[in-house]
């Protein structure tokens, strides 16, 4: 096969298209199908030493979030998100999206609300009665961003997105929260018993 042909192994001169193929395969009732496998190279990495490649290649991004606070109760309301990342080429536009949204809504309840508690190994909170996570009323506004420069390895040079939205969030709620504040928090959930004691703690060192 070259350029879209058929080439004739005994007679490199007789071809057909690709297209004339498939029309006369159908014609004929045969199935065509093709198999393929990837073996990605492996990475070079000492966990000893931490020398070398932790990653074949990586998928960056960017989140920035609006907070409104209120200094008296210590809530937090995050009005709205940016999130863009570069993911090498969006083979489905709108299955990134929803990837990115979903991830950052999971990254949110991890930075203001997510709060496990354990005692001996034991987990104190256990159900969603206890142990609250983001609701539909909760959400932001969320404008996502996808940059596409390809990568090196993934089909069209597409570059992982199904971990990344979730790690970026917190670290901006906790920005955005300093930005407005002034109170640099070190512990998550950013809950409001933590933002008023911070306050507290910034007004009186002691």
């Amino acid at each position: 096969m070259s350029n879209g042909n058929y080439y004739d192994k005994d007679n490199p001169k007789k071809s057909i298209t690709y297209l004339a193929v498939i029309e006369s395969s159908r014609k004929r009732g045969v199935e065509l199908d093709v198999e393929g496998t990837f073996t990605a190279p492996r990475c070079e990495y000492d966990p000893e030493t931490s020398q070398g490649t932790t990653y074949l290649q990586f998928t960056y991004g960017a989140v920035t979030a609006e907070v409104d606070i209120d200094t008296e109760t210590g809530k937090i309301d995050v009005t709205r998100m940016v999130t863009v990342y570069d993911i090498g080429k969006a083979i489905n536009p709108l299955g990134v999206e929803g990837q990115i949204e979903g991830g950052t809504i999971q990254g949110l309840g991890y930075g203001i609300m997510e709060d496990l508690v354990h005692k001996d190994g034991i987990v104190q909170n256990p159900n969603l009665a206890d142990y609250y996570i983001p609701t539909s009323l909760d959400i932001p506004e969320i404008k996502t961003v996808i940059l596409e420069y390809p990568g090196h390895l993934g089909p069209y040079g597409a570059k992982a997105i199904g971990e990344p939205p979730i790690v970026l969030p917190a670290a901006a709620i906790i920005n955005a929260i300093d930005n407005a504040i002034g109170v640099r928090l070190t512990e998550l959930p950013a809950t409001p018993d933590r933002v008023l004691s911070a306050m507290r703690r910034k007004k009186d060192p002691e």
